[in-house]
């Protein structure tokens, strides 16, 4: 089942005695897949007239860094949420899931070669895999679906009456919105996060890295590399990935 409750996120400080099974945490956009997913959602629901395509564009021009290239990551990512629900609102929820069936048999296409072979040795190996994405979470879940990762955190937007509302229930991209989710997760299964291994490539994911005992940073932006640098975290590509991933998931 989707993760798509909403209760409070556990501090660090509250979070019971990890004795559960590891994690596999990933990111989806620049990690799982090259592109931004949600992007593909939003062009699909421009191209099929439900969505706003002023706000979508808005939303489209902050996401590829044309509207301010000088803008914080955190202020870039405050425009695409309040551009993203003003171009939803007031469609039909199941225009956004038709939008986002479609959008990720797009994005499918180009998913990094090394996440199938990862996902299942994860599995095989007994580890809790999750995706926890700034995406739509009806993109994510059809992510999940395709990868067979039955645990997944994405956007999620107010649905009444049938229709999408201009308010979001849950924003991973936030500050603090990623981990807020594992804590989520971690409350009701107990993983064990010394033994955890993360995967992401930009700021959003600082807080997830350095929740595990394996962070792996993946085609990092400027300011994750500087990190990882500075903490002597393995930084890997496209092509050193799967062998990075699997020194830990299966050690021979």
């Amino acid at each position: 089942m989707a993760d798509v409750t909403s209760s409070g996120a556990t501090s660090a400080a509250a979070m019971p005695d990890l004795s559960g099974s590891p994690a596999l945490i990933l990111d989806l956009d620049g990690t799982v897949h090259p592109g931004t997913v949600g992007a593909e959602v939003l062009r699909e629901l421009v191209q099929t007239g439900n969505a706003s395509q002023e706000a979508a564009s808005t939303a489209l021009a902050a996401i590829s860094g044309r509207a301010d290239p000088s803008a914080s990551f955190y202020a870039t990512v405050e425009t695409v949420y309040s551009q993203y629900a003003a171009a939803i609102d007031g469609i039909p929820h199941h225009a956004l899931k038709n939008a986002a069936r479609f959008a990720w048999r797009t994005c499918r296409r180009t998913v990094f070669e090394f996440a199938w072979p990862v996902v299942s040795a994860a599995a095989q190996s007994g580890y809790t895999t999750v995706i926890i994405s700034g995406s739509p979470l009806e993109a994510v879940s059809e992510a999940s679906l395709d990868l067979e990762i039955s645990h997944y955190y994405g956007t999620q937007v107010e649905v009444t009456d049938g229709h999408c509302r201009a308010r979001l229930e849950r924003a991973p991209g936030h500050a603090g919105g990623k981990r807020g989710c594992l804590d989520e997760l971690n409350e009701r299964l107990t993983l064990d996060l010394g033994r955890s291994l993360a995967i992401g490539n930009s700021v959003s994911d600082i807080e997830i890295l350095t929740a595990v005992g394996y962070p792996i940073t993946f085609e990092a932006d400027a300011d994750l590399a500087a990190l990882a640098r500075a903490r002597d975290w393995p930084m890997v590509d496209r092509e050193t990935a799967l062998r990075a991933c699997m020194s830990v998931i299966s050690p021979k």
